[in-house]
């Protein structure tokens, strides 16, 4: 079971249509939500490259290491980037339908779109 996004080109334009793909929560029906993100990540990238990467409309999602600010800065700059999810990489996958929003190991940024600032000081 992989946990990821798909993105249309008509959702974001010169984007081509694609699945990107960000976690992994079970694979050959063993659950890995409760292992790291580190482990996830290193089991998802060896399914990508042995399955996966044949098929152009899926891609595995960046996976960065720098500082926060300018990870901030950098994931809500230009029309193409809507945001990011930070994750600790020791953090487990929170698994409920709000444990998402209350991991205090995870952080979703997202920036706010020109349509979406109706009575936005400054703008």
């Amino acid at each position: 079971m992989l946990d990821g996004e798909l993105i249309f080109t008509r959702r974001v334009k010169d984007v081509p249509d694609a699945f990107y793909l960000f976690d992994i929560l079970f694979v050959k029906g063993d659950a890995l939500y409760s292992e790291s993100l580190k482990r996830r990540r290193g089991i998802l990238e060896i399914i990508y490259k042995e399955y996966l990467a044949i098929n152009p409309a899926i891609e595995l999602a960046r996976q960065v290491h720098i500082g926060k600010k300018a990870l901030y800065y950098q994931s809500i700059q230009g029309d193409l980037n809507e945001g990011i999810v930070l994750k600790q990489i020791k953090s487990e996958y929170p698994v409920g339908t709000d444990r998402c929003l209350t991991s205090p190991f995870w952080l979703k940024v997202k920036k706010i779109e020109k349509h979406l600032n109706i009575g936005v000081k400054g703008d």
